[in-house]
């Protein structure tokens, strides 16, 4: 029982749970047999908690986390005779798994961090509106739905990151989907992400 008790509170100290916010800049690659495009960046933010587990004195972490995140952007395309604008808007679910490496300063802490992020879709639409010479018109379309993109990714990457005083943490970093969403497999569809964010850990 004592032991289990010690266990406990060594645990329990050797772990830190933080909530966190911060700015997105997600990009989407395509590529259709030999031609390959880039789609227009979507910005936006995230917000969620984590929990990081010390594994090796403060050295060597473990941090798994559940994050939401909401993107959106504006295309325009046309010409002297029509005019089309589309405003898409994704929202994802992320659940990161980070490994990170760090140096103690004390009450502070600078570390690296890398590891893979299970993203699932919860929503993707693109608002269409197009005028011409005859009139205008709008249309809302599910990409899910009616397109062949898929919703589940698995993003790779890592980024750096500094706990201040073990209060407050600054990180920034970047992650790269290595699964092709696309459904069509003559097709590829990937989508990396930068993100710059501040924590508070409690």
């Amino acid at each position: 029982m004592t032991l289990a008790v010690v266990a406990m509170t060594t645990f329990t100290a050797s772990a830190q749970a933080s909530i966190g916010a911060g700015y997105l800049n997600s990009t989407s690659s395509y590529k259709v047999d030999n031609m390959r495009a880039r789609g227009d960046a979507l910005n936006g933010f995230y917000a969620g908690v984590d929990y990081s587990i010390d594994l090796l004195n403060e050295f060597f972490y473990v941090t798994p986390g559940i994050y939401f995140s909401y993107l959106t952007g504006r295309q325009l395309a046309g010409n002297s005779f029509y005019k089309l604008a589309g405003t898409q808007t994704d929202m994802y679910l992320n659940i990161p798994v980070n490994l990170s490496v760090g140096l103690d300063l004390g009450r502070s802490r600078g570390f690296i961090f890398l590891g893979p992020t299970f993203s699932v879709g919860c929503a993707s639409n693109m608002r269409l509106t197009g005028s011409s010479i005859i009139g205008t018109g709008s249309k809302t379309i599910d990409l899910y739905k009616e397109t062949q993109m898929g919703r589940f990714d698995v993003l790779l990457g890592g980024g750096i990151g500094f706990d201040i005083r073990e209060a407050a943490r600054i990180s920034v970093g970047y992650h790269y989907g290595v699964i092709n969403r696309a459904k069509d497999k003559s097709l590829a569809y990937h989508r990396g992400e930068l993100h710059v964010g501040v924590a508070w850990i409690f």
